[in-house]
């Protein structure tokens, strides 16, 4: 579970993923690269690999292999959880899953796989 630790930032200006990255945590404020994070958005990894072996970040879009259905990784801060979270329903995420789970995009380089089902893409 080291990989539960990592954590990645959308860059919305260069709209590009940073993966490879120094988080430094000074003055109650995170600093990325040197950039503040008021425009970074940052995720969280589950510390869980989906069926082909790719780590599922909050904010990742995956698809379920028994009911096809587009799904949305979220994080909820207050109870420090990630949820799966569909237009109609939300469900806890857990390890049991992983074998039916596949990473397709990420809200942010792909909502257009939220917006095929109705969903926001934030």
């Amino acid at each position: 579970m080291q990989d539960r630790f990592l954590m990645r930032v959308y860059d919305p200006v260069t709209k590009r993923m940073i993966y490879d990255m120094a988080l430094i945590y000074t003055q109650l404020k995170y600093i990325v690269q040197g950039f503040s994070l008021e425009n970074l958005k940052l995720m969280q990894c589950t510390g869980l690999k989906d069926k082909n072996g790719k780590l599922i970040y909050e904010g990742d879009i995956v698809k379920l292999t028994e009911d096809e259905n587009i799904y949305n990784i979220i994080f909820e801060e207050d109870k420090a959880r990630f949820l799966i979270s569909s237009k109609t329903f939300d469900f806890m995420f857990s390890s049991h899953l992983i074998k039916d789970i596949e990473v397709i995009g990420n809200i942010y380089k792909t909502p257009e796989s939220l917006a095929k089902e109705g969903k926001n893409a934030n």
